[in-house]
């Protein structure tokens, strides 16, 4: 069981960060769409800690928007990963934030979007 857990966090911290991935291409280009695929749920028996209090940069670069750190799942514990500034897809965009969420099979992550 838990070598099953730590594959999945694995295969989890490899694909995540493609799950937000998009291809364009220049007019006029044939591009192959293909469907997105989901993510891998992991659950995890018990709930993450208490968000830490974070200290925001006062000096705002342009066009960025502030995304709060969270704790992320490794396999074993939960690890903070601290909040950063990061490009805005354009300029109405609104930054969902991600959270842990619980279920009858133990925490999990949803992932935060742009809006």
């Amino acid at each position: 069981m838990r070598k099953q857990l730590l594959q999945l966090a694995l295969i989890g911290a490899l694909v995540v960060p493609l799950a937000g991935c998009v291809v364009t291409a220049r007019p006029g280009r044939r591009v192959a769409v293909r469907a997105a695929v989901p993510a891998p749920v992991v659950y995890v028996r018990f709930a993450p800690p208490a968000p830490r209090a974070e200290v925001i940069p006062a000096r705002v670069p342009p066009g960025q928007v502030w995304i709060r750190g969270h704790y992320r799942w490794d396999g074993r514990a939960y690890l903070w990963v601290p909040g950063s500034y990061v490009r805005a897809p354009h300029a109405r965009a609104r930054w969902s934030p991600g959270r842990w969420r619980h279920s009858n099979r133990g925490w999990y992550w949803t992932p935060g979007r742009w809006r």
